[in-house]
């Protein structure tokens, strides 16, 4: 099962959670408590080999951004700056343009666009997903 939905933006993890473009639903509507804007920080939820966490951004009731970080890999915390990104650059099924210089990679797509990073200093690699605006 892919994680992403490279046509619709849509994140589909192996616990059931969805994220996509548009209302917030099911965990995520739980956690805003009536708000109509705010950031909120998911639990870490599985996908193949490890586990992710989900910080979504929500402005005006809608989903506009999912940023992923990595929580383990295999049970484990992922340390390595190079071994995180080359995890999530494989579950969004991507291939890195750049894995000898970790440079960050900007990536246009039909719902939106995708910003992938790794921090050299505290190797957190994150790939953040924002929604065009509907």
């Amino acid at each position: 099962m892919a994680l992403l939905n490279k046509e619709t933006g849509e994140l589909t993890f192996m616990d059931g959670l969805r994220l996509s473009a548009g209302m917030p639903m099911g965990e995520l509507a739980q956690r805003l408590d009536g708000r109509t804007d705010a950031i909120v920080r998911l639990e870490s939820h599985a996908v193949a080999g490890g586990r992710l966490v989900p910080v979504c951004t929500v402005t005006g009731g809608a989903l506009e951004s999912v940023a992923l970080t990595i929580s383990s890999v295999a049970s484990r915390p992922m340390r390595k700056a190079e071994r995180q990104r080359a995890f999530l650059f494989a579950r969004l099924d991507l291939e890195d343009p750049c894995p000898d210089t970790l440079d960050s990679v900007h990536i246009a797509c039909p719902f939106g666009e995708m910003f992938l990073s790794t921090d050299p200093f505290t190797g957190r690699a994150e790939a953040r997903i924002l929604y065009a605006a509907r």
